[in-house]
């Protein structure tokens, strides 16, 4: 394009007349003054309409963040690029997270971090992937003597680090002490093939043997042999030995590994670590302060604190109930509880998805109580729902009978504990004294069983009246028993007899005793107990 100049006052008065255009050679036609005034200045309207979409554009894409540019690349090869990560500086967070996409040795286009590539990246985890060719060897052969080749990866001034949890330090070989360093830790361990048998899978010194990655070490590690153990004397089965921080998934230990070569070709592309990483070296709390830097932009998203001894620094995370990208805005979205799981409220229930969560609820043929869905009974036209209500009774039923059967046991309990002392006390311990009063009544022995205070000769013939009547109360027959108003009026005329001791003289009288009422004397049923308690009670007071 010609670039447009801007004439001194003199030179644009005498060329106003006139205009050319490098696309014609023709004249044109003659054209009036404010025309050729607007035809002449086209090319300017240019600059200025470019200009001004330009910044339109400029403004539209503000407030998006570099991940969601149209431009970027979201993917290279297989793999997913999500933001903060991108293929250039004007897609990535900052240049930390700037990757390149370029073709591999096997024709495959692949993003690389330097010489490190990325063969998978998340977000939820602050996790990514990668192959490092980091493989530390010892080989000796005699036409070139020991060979020895330190691999080593720094990531300082980077945002990752290596996973300590994620990763293990493998050394193998028949004849290897190997280790790796950093500048505060040397750790590693001994491999032996002598007096030991290598089994597949098994890396606990026999050909193989394997360490915990310290923390210290995780931004820069180098692998190193003690050079007294080496394979000199065994190099025509085992020429090499090795050392390697490798991701723990991914590593099987196989027999075949100690030979020539074959851990060397069979990780030839690059070893697999895993590398933490973090948005930015500033604690939650710096970062909040300076909203215009801070990563986590989208609405329903929360800072996380990565900070590991002195080394500071954050990542962000979707906030709970939520998933997606909380680098983009509006990049947490909420999760469908009730859709990703199989009914998470349980069966019988309806799962009602919220924004970060989700309720549950009782289908209509069904009630809640204790957090379990039971089915409704059938109910009357009134509405009344019978079920809690006959369910309740029932239980207050069956306590009530539990309470007064625990009383009875416990009355009994008493009754046989004191029959038994008395027993203990008095002998007797094989008849109940109502037994023993109805045996001795029967063989004639009254006088055996009442006491010397009690029995004398002129109240003999009612102490016997007593004792029939005693009897016939007795009698295993309830046909036979007498009522209580007969007991009372029996009692009531003894007690006039006994009063009145001349009417045994004369029998009218005592007859007119025994059927006349005795009006000061009355025997109600609430005083009348049974022998047994009664002698017993007795018994307990002294007597």
């Amino acid at each position: 394009m010609r670039k447009a100049t801007i004439a001194p006052s003199s030179a644009r008065t005498r060329s106003s007349s006139r205009c050319t255009h490098p696309s014609f050679h023709t004249t044109p036609p003659p054209r009036s003054p404010a025309i050729m005034k607007l035809f002449c200045s086209r090319p300017l309207l240019s600059g200025h309409i470019f200009l001004c979409l330009t910044a339109i554009w400029v403004l539209a894409t503000a407030d998006v963040s570099a991940g969601q540019r149209p431009s970027c690349l979201t993917k290279c090869g297989d793999v997913d690029i999500p933001f903060p990560f991108g293929i250039d500086d004007q897609c990535s967070f900052h240049t930390g997270f700037t990757l390149s996409c370029k073709r591999a040795a096997d024709g495959a286009m692949k993003p690389f971090k330097s010489t490190l590539e990325v063969t998978k990246i998340s977000v939820a985890d602050g996790m990514a992937w990668v192959k490092a060719p980091t493989i530390s060897s010892q080989c000796y052969a005699p036409s070139t003597g020991t060979m020895i080749s330190n691999g080593w990866l720094n990531l300082t001034h980077t945002p990752f680090w290596i996973s300590e949890v994620n990763n293990t330090i493998i050394v193998i070989g028949c004849n290897t002490l190997a280790y790796m360093t950093s500048s505060s830790y040397v750790i590693g361990c001994l491999a032996t093939c002598t007096n030991v048998i290598l089994e597949n899978g098994s890396c606990s010194g026999a050909g193989c043997c394997e360490a915990d990655v310290p923390k210290d070490i995780t931004r820069y590690y180098r692998g190193f042999f003690n050079e007294n153990y080496n394979t000199t004397e065994i190099w025509q089965d085992t020429p090499c030995s090795y050392v390697v921080v490798i991701a723990k998934d991914t590593f099987r230990f196989n027999t075949s590994y100690v030979k020539p070569t074959v851990f060397s070709d069979t990780y030839k592309g690059g070893v697999p670590v895993v590398l933490n990483w973090r948005a930015q070296p500033w604690t939650c709390e710096v970062a909040l302060k300076n909203m215009s830097s801070y990563a986590c932009i989208s609405s329903d998203s929360e800072c996380v604190d990565t900070t590991r001894g002195k080394e500071t620094g954050y990542r962000c995370s979707c906030s709970r109930g939520y998933q997606g990208n909380p680098y983009n805005k509006d990049g947490c979205t909420d999760i469908d509880e009730c859709r990703e799981n199989a009914n998470p409220c349980g069966k019988d229930m309806i799962c009602q998805n919220t924004r970060g969560n989700f309720s549950c609820s009782c289908r209509p043929e069904y009630y809640m109580t204790n957090d379990v869905c039971v089915p409704i009974q059938k109910s009357s036209r009134s509405g009344f729902k019978p079920m809690p209500v006959v369910g309740a009774s029932i239980g207050l039923v069956v306590l009530v009978i539990f309470v007064a059967c625990a009383c009875l046991v416990q009355e009994r309990r008493k009754l046989r504990k004191m029959k038994q002392s008395y027993f203990r006390q008095h002998g007797e311990k094989e008849k109940s004294l109502a037994m023993m009063f109805m045996s001795a009544m029967k063989e004639n022995r009254l006088a055996d069983i009442l006491d010397d205070q009690v029995k004398g000769e002129d109240n003999t013939e009612i102490l016997e009246e007593i004792a029939e009547i005693a009897k016939h109360c007795l009698d295993m027959c309830g046909d036979n028993r007498p009522s209580m108003k007969e007991v009372t009026e029996k009692l009531d005329g003894l007690m006039k007899v006994m009063q009145h001791p001349w009417a045994e003289e004369n029998p009218e009288e005592m007859e007119g005793l025994l059927s006349e009422p005795m009006a000061s004397s009355t025997i109600g049923s609430a005083e009348y107990f049974s022998i047994e308690k009664k002698a017993i009670n007795a018994m307990q007071s002294g007597r």
